[in-house]
């Protein structure tokens, strides 16, 4: 159970999954992905209105769920694939029922992930890499 998170129905099911069909497409083009996905805030929207936590406040609903996305080409020596040109795709969405269905309207930059939720992401990768961060067309 440590890989759930509570998540609005049209989020899930719609955006979250469009996302993930997407990312499976550039799987099968012959690419690796590196994938972290996490959330941050309480709060989120589903059918049964607002809700802060569930199951007596010992789950908390997240306001927002982000998914940071690494594309590489298959291969071996994984950090050595990895340069100033290698595509990330950062994407914050809501936790609620009112969504755009184009995943791609929630693109944000990984530094911006990082301001908000205090992580530094990808802080492993090579020098060159570090830090240079951009938003990616899907």
């Amino acid at each position: 159970m440590t890989n759930m998170i509570p998540q609005a129905p049209y989020h899930n099911q719609i955006v979250w999954n469009y996302m993930e069909d997407s990312l499976r497409q550039l799987i099968a083009q012959g690419n690796e992905l590196y994938i972290i996905m996490g959330s941050y805030g309480a709060g989120g929207t589903g059918l049964n209105g607002f809700a802060t936590s569930i199951s007596g406040g010992k789950v908390t609903v997240p306001a927002s769920i982000y998914k940071i996305a690494m594309i590489i080409p298959d291969g071996s020596a994984d950090s050595s694939r990895v340069n100033t040109g290698t595509r990330v795709i950062a994407v914050n969405v809501p936790n609620t029922t009112s969504l755009n269905s184009d995943w791609k309207t929630y693109r944000v930059s990984v530094d911006a992930l990082e301001a908000i939720t205090g992580y530094d992401f990808l802080n492993r990768l090579p020098i060159p890499f570090a830090g240079r961060y951009r938003i990616s067309g899907g």
